[in-house]
């Protein structure tokens, strides 16, 4: 009596469970890029619309701990090739973060500023041979979203604090590695300073102090020191060949600043530093080819430690 009811709900429940399979929208994937940033070797970036920074393209290399950059477009000489290895992990980390969160309408490349795309990015892993690579468009107008292709030409909106350290990027030049040392403070276990190749001063470290060569405790604070001057950021780089050289020679013979470091875990390094009328000069033999350009607050420390520390570049100044 009570079965054609029961025949009907079981219909109705196959139906269901029919349509819930068949209609329901496969979620999208939380994580789209499933790798070890640690592993990543290679890093191609490609910038393509010339009004939001310029034309360019450039490939980096990890080698060892450091980032290098193998090349660039428009091909331009660098005597310095170190990246800034900070700034590119956590670009290659904030990939794993990259989520699809829906699909684009139907419309064509160009009205989502993917023909061409604001970005193109690749990389690649040393864990298993894997390549990525990403495209990246218009972002959605008060949303943290992204127009975006990756595999094939299905255009979706993405999020992910990828997209804000690209924007980070506003030139070739913002890549770079700005600290004019490879050196950390606390590598450093013997300083000596001359002035105008005269010696003024001189420490080594000795467990938790600092002490002078006959290892009374020094008065100033050289932690302070190697702080203020080996994690300071250059201004620019001397790119021409030609003046580097010069400059290169004019320092090494006559600097108003030489920094003499030393360490257990590398060799001596030299800092000089020499003011050029409203420009002051840098190199250290931890970054030989090159020459910095510097923020003259640099000897601003000097000044104020020691007394009889002779800085002519206020002189150069007036």
């Amino acid at each position: 009596m009570h079965k054609p009811a029961t025949w009907l709900f079981q219909l109705f429940l196959l139906g269901s469970l029919i349509c819930f399979s068949g209609c329901h929208k496969t979620p999208l994937p939380k994580k789209l890029f499933l790798f070890n940033p640690s592993k990543i070797s290679q890093l191609t970036l490609t910038r393509l619309r010339p009004q939001s920074g310029g034309t360019w393209s450039a490939e980096l290399q990890k080698i060892g701990k450091n980032w290098e950059i193998l090349s660039q477009s428009p091909n331009q000489i660098l005597l310095d090739r170190f990246a800034d290895e900070t700034f590119i992990f956590h670009l290659v980390d904030s990939f794993t973060s990259i989520k699809r969160v829906s699909s684009a309408p139907l419309a064509p490349l160009e009205s989502f500023e993917l023909a061409p795309p604001h970005w193109i990015v690749q990389w690649k892993s040393s864990q298993g041979n894997q390549s990525f690579q990403f495209q990246l468009g218009a972002q959605l107008n008060q949303t943290h979203g992204y127009y975006w292709i990756t595999d094939g030409n299905q255009i979706w909106v993405a999020q992910g604090s990828t997209f804000k350290l690209l924007e980070r990027i506003q030139s070739f030049e913002d890549l770079r590695k700005r600290t004019w040392t490879h050196l950390l403070p606390d590598s450093v276990d013997e300083i000596e300073l001359k002035n105008q190749g005269k010696p003024f001063f001189y420490a080594q470290r000795e467990g938790d102090q600092w002490t002078d060569k006959n290892h009374r405790p020094v008065k100033p604070d050289i932690e302070l020191i190697l702080q203020s001057t080996l994690l300071a950021n250059c201004e620019s780089f001397v790119d021409e060949t030609e003046k580097a050289q010069k400059l290169h020679a004019l320092l090494e013979k006559k600097s108003l600043l030489e920094i003499r470091l030393s360490g257990r875990k590398f060799r001596t390094h030299f800092l000089r530093m020499k003011p050029d009328q409203k420009t002051l000069w840098g190199t250290n033999t931890s970054r030989f080819n090159t020459v910095f350009q510097l923020n003259p607050r640099i000897l601003q420390i000097f000044n104020e430690t020691f007394p009889h520390f002779n800085s002519s570049y206020h002189h150069h100044r007036s």
